[in-house]
């Protein structure tokens, strides 16, 4: 099991294990490369091919995944049914084990709980997310927030204030700390990965106007976005899916629904400006058949 993987530095050449006596190892730097290397640890990627994938949940609780082909997608796999009781859900490797985690809000006790792999067992297994109220309106987990190399969880609660979850890498989360008050208000917020191409998680919110703003990450815990940066207007879709970079180009990408079905890929460039994406994609029509995507 891989657990809190963060790179720091390559090694370009070393001696006997970098150890032998008399004799120093040789690191390359990857700094200025993390905005390209992150995804690969991070990301949604069920495929593990380097590239975002999407799930789909029907009304009857069918659950459906669909690879990305960079700006594509492979024909949907049937993955089981018994999903019907999640009111939203979400793509996260908690735990950091290169294994993605299901996240859910159950609509019948309204908690939060988590699928991952037991590796006592190698099996998956539903646990509790006991540390997380599940009364929030809207929830992101957009990466590591806080510098810790960790996934953290953001909720919005109905007097618009936001609270940041720090990660403990494990599945659960520390105690809430209180970063917006009571200002952002009926907004959707969502956003997984790197937009900027500065290695750091970034997150998107989109007003009840249909107004879209970028909060670029600074991985300073009560601090943990910029000023934010207006990107889009009129973003009314009927669903919103940031499971990082769909492309496979280190940037991450966002995916909508309109009312009339159909899918859109939008390509980030990473510029934290209105040039936050580039052209949208028609990934598909016949969307609206899923009443869950993400």
């Amino acid at each position: 099991m891989i657990a809190d993987n963060k790179i720091i530095g390559i090694v370009s050449w070393g001696v006997a294990g970098c150890t032998a006596k008399g004799a120093y190892p040789v690191f390359t730097k990857v700094g200025s490369y993390a905005w390209a290397a992150q995804p690969r640890i991070d990301d949604t990627d069920l495929s593990y091919d380097g590239r975002a994938d999407l799930l789909g949940r029907t009304p009857s609780g069918g659950l459906f995944q669909q690879d990305s082909k960079g700006t594509s997608l492979a024909q949907r796999v049937y993955q089981g049914n018994g999903w019907q009781t999640a009111g939203w859900a979400l793509q996260a490797d908690l735990d950091r084990d290169y294994f993605q985690d299901l996240i859910i809000r159950d609509a019948t006790d309204g908690h939060l709980y988590r699928e991952y792999v037991d590796h006592s067992t190698g099996e998956y297994t539903w646990k509790q997310i006991a540390s997380v109220w599940g009364g929030y309106t809207s929830y992101a987990i957009p990466g590591d927030l806080t510098g810790d190399a960790r996934p953290d969880l953001v909720a919005v609660d109905a007097d618009g204030s936001v609270y940041l979850y720090p990660g403990k890498g494990d599945g659960a989360f520390y105690g809430k700390v209180k970063v917006v008050d009571r200002s952002w208000k009926n907004v959707k917020i969502f956003g997984h990965g790197d937009l900027t191409g500065d290695g750091r998680a970034d997150l998107l919110v989109r007003n009840s106007s249909g107004v879209l703003y970028l909060y670029a990450g600074t991985q300073v815990e009560h601090t943990p976005w910029k000023p934010r940066v207006q990107a889009r207007t009129g973003w009314n879709f009927t669903s919103y899916v940031a499971n990082g970079d769909v492309t496979g180009d280190g940037v991450a990408d966002v995916i909508t629904r309109d009312s009339g079905g159909t899918l859109w890929l939008y390509p980030g460039t990473g510029k934290a400006t209105t040039a936050l994406f580039g052209t949208p994609v028609k990934l598909g029509t016949g969307y609206n058949q899923y009443n869950l995507l993400f």
